[in-house]
């Protein structure tokens, strides 16, 4: 069972063994804190992430592909908790759950607009220093969020790419 808290979970790219996707899980500690949440047992959580849809970087809660992910993870959930690649950022109360939960909230009213971010075109075209993928996005909506508040671990195992790239803040205020 997770604490109440923030997580940053990285995943093998499908398809690419080498390649790390990142996505959020926050842990409220109480339900009522997330207007959507899941229930594993006692443990209420939120699934966030972006993806390449249509062209463009969006975020969603709860994609399949994380979701799957996060819960076979959570049946090997004990003592080797880190070797699951969960990386603890910030636990103590609800308002950092709450603060990243509006800057995804914020970042999705930017979509369909035009200033929305377009998905790098091709795998190499992710190297440029001015291209922003899911990794750059969960880092990005915790650091947004959370100011100099927060400690977050953003190389995880594997070739996480644009983890180090921050999206202007403008798209999650």
């Amino acid at each position: 069972m997770l604490k109440p808290g923030v997580y940053v979970i990285g995943r093998k790219i499908d398809g690419a063994d080498f390649a790390t996707h990142q996505y959020i899980v926050l842990v409220p500690s109480e339900r009522s804190v997330l207007p959507v949440a899941k229930t594993i047992g006692s443990m209420h959580y939120a699934i966030l992430g972006a993806y390449h849809v249509d062209g463009f970087l969006r975020a969603r809660a709860f994609a399949e592909s994380d979701h799957e992910h996060f819960r076979a993870l959570k049946h090997a959930v004990g003592p080797g908790i880190q070797s699951a690649n969960f990386v603890v950022c910030w636990i103590s109360t609800d308002l950092p759950v709450r603060r990243i939960f509006t800057a995804y909230e914020k970042y999705r009213k930017n979509e369909g607009q035009l200033n929305e971010i377009r998905y790098p075109e091709t795998p190499r075209s992710q190297l440029k220093s001015d291209r922003y993928n899911s990794n750059s996005w969960a880092q990005s909506c915790i650091i947004w969020a959370a100011g100099n508040t927060i400690r977050s671990e953003n190389d995880l195992p594997g070739l996480d790419i644009g983890r180090e790239r921050r999206i202007p803040e403008k798209f999650f205020v």
